[in-house]
């Protein structure tokens, strides 16, 4: 008897862990669909020369990509859906002031359409991305509550070279956007 319960425990460890795995590999799966989108809009906007729309619908959650200026037959790619493992709920983009050229601010957008325009070199405005995980994150700390595990990352776009990098801090967005903010006066 004590066998069976000792291997009943082992079974449901091995598929907690198991589960475990694959929310962390969709999770994974997830973020590197936006950098995808990201690069094949750059791609998009230096093959057809033109400057293309990246547009990230928060309520529908979908992506879509389009040339601003149509000067291709080349049909528009199709809009793609965000993966269910997570969500998209803020987008940061730094941007030059309309009032002071001089003064580079950002807009941010938590709902609706937030578009990033890509030039036809391939740069953009940087930008971020809030993403929320769709279901909570396990933790390998057995003092720390489920509270404390990341509800979600942001990922930063680089607007000249479109890397990707990830955080998990509010605080180091807002201090590489405000440190943006204050660097555009420096180039001129």
């Amino acid at each position: 008897m004590a066998v069976v319960v000792l291997l009943g425990l082992l079974a449901s460890a091995t598929v907690w862990h198991l589960t475990q795995d694959v929310r962390q590999h969709a999770r994974k799966g997830g973020l590197g669909s936006y950098a995808q989108a990201d690069a094949m809009a750059r791609a998009m906007a230096q093959r057809r020369g033109t400057t293309v729309a990246l547009r990230f619908d928060m309520d529908t959650q979908q992506i879509t990509m389009r040339p601003l200026q149509a000067q291709s037959h080349e049909p528009d790619a199709p809009p793609r859906n965000l993966p269910s493992s997570c969500r998209l709920e803020r987008v940061l983009v730094a941007e030059l002031s309309h009032a002071d050229a001089d003064k580079q601010e950002w807009r941010e957008e938590r709902s609706g359409v937030a578009e990033i325009a890509i030039a036809p070199e391939g740069h953009s405005s940087t930008y971020a991305l809030w993403i929320a995980w769709t279901y909570p994150v396990p933790t390998t700390d057995p003092d720390a509550s489920a509270d404390a595990a990341p509800l979600g990352a942001w990922l930063l776009f680089s607007g000249l070279t479109g890397q990707m990098r990830i955080l998990h801090d509010d605080e180091q967005i807002k201090q590489i956007f405000t440190h943006l903010a204050s660097a555009r006066g420096d180039l001129d």
